[in-house]
């Protein structure tokens, strides 16, 4: 028979079981993760911090130049903008208008006036198209007694005088946007002049509402037309410069209420065009 001291139970309390199971399944994964651990940090001293995260992440993030804060008078201070920001983005500066045109007010009544404000918000704004016309009846809706009924009557002049119109006075606006059309070397349609002088608008410089003009060049003409204390303005705005300058030159007394007024157009080729508009006033 055996003793006591060789029977006794070779059983250890749970607790102590279960922790050397667990200390028995994950010693090989610890082992490895403090080799992984030693060999990371060993990378790290022979290639650089950088190294790794370069695989990941963009150059252009990791190396983005930052300008030193400019607080002082330091030399190497450098202000750079954001270009990220949309009026950090230089915009080529527009041409200068091709052409400019005005016409008095002085004088001009209230209804007249109404209906030079009508055609300016119908004008205004208008794009010429390269070869394309503009014609002032059409944009305007000033057609000869069939005008748009939200002109004010008022009077026009014929062969015998005054008569009543719907929307007289555009002529005022039909005359500067020539005069523009005239200064910017654009080709000119067609133009009717009144058949009375009216001595405001001036001699020989004057346009009725029946003015076509041509955009005879190789790029857009946007119109503006606008009001202010100095009178009615049309002003011709292209988006490129356009290939040629103009003088005008007259109008020129030929007698018998008739004018002749001269265009003269420079080209870029160093050729010249002169051009002749004929006026004649029956009183």
């Amino acid at each position: 028979m055996q003793s006591y001291a060789i029977m006794r139970s070779q059983a250890i309390p749970m607790a102590v079981y279960r922790r050397r199971l667990l200390l028995n399944q994950v010693r090989p994964y610890t082992a490895a993760l403090c080799a992984m651990i030693v060999f990371y940090q060993a990378s790290l001293l022979v290639s650089g911090v950088r190294a790794p995260l370069e695989t990941v992440l963009p150059a252009r993030i990791l190396y983005r130049p930052v300008a030193p804060e400019c607080t002082g008078g330091d030399a190497a201070c450098v202000d750079r903008p954001d270009l990220l920001a949309p009026e950090a983005v230089p915009v080529p500066a527009p041409p200068p208008p091709a052409g400019q045109g005005a016409a008095s007010l002085s004088g001009v009544g209230y209804v007249a006036l109404t209906n030079i404000k009508i055609a300016v918000n119908f004008l205004d704004g208008t794009v010429i198209p390269p070869g394309e016309q503009l014609s002032f009846d059409d944009v305007a809706h000033t057609w000869d007694f069939q005008e748009d009924p939200i002109y004010l009557m008022s009077v026009a002049t014929s062969i015998h005088g005054l008569i009543p119109m719907r929307g007289g006075g555009v002529c005022w606006l039909s005359t500067a946007l020539w005069n523009a059309a005239l200064e910017a070397g654009l080709e000119t349609d067609f133009r009717e002049n009144h058949y009375g002088l009216v001595p405001i608008l001036g001699p020989g410089l004057d346009a009725t509402n029946t003015l076509v003009i041509r955009n005879d060049s190789s790029t857009p003409i946007t119109v503006h037309a606008w009001i202010d204390a100095g009178g009615v303005h049309a002003e011709l705005d292209p988006e490129q410069p356009l290939d040629r300058t103009a003088t005008v030159d007259g109008p020129v007394p030929l007698g018998g209420g008739s004018y002749v007024t001269y265009q003269t157009i420079s080209w870029a080729d160093g050729t010249e065009d002169t051009n002749e508009f004929y006026s004649h006033y029956y009183w």
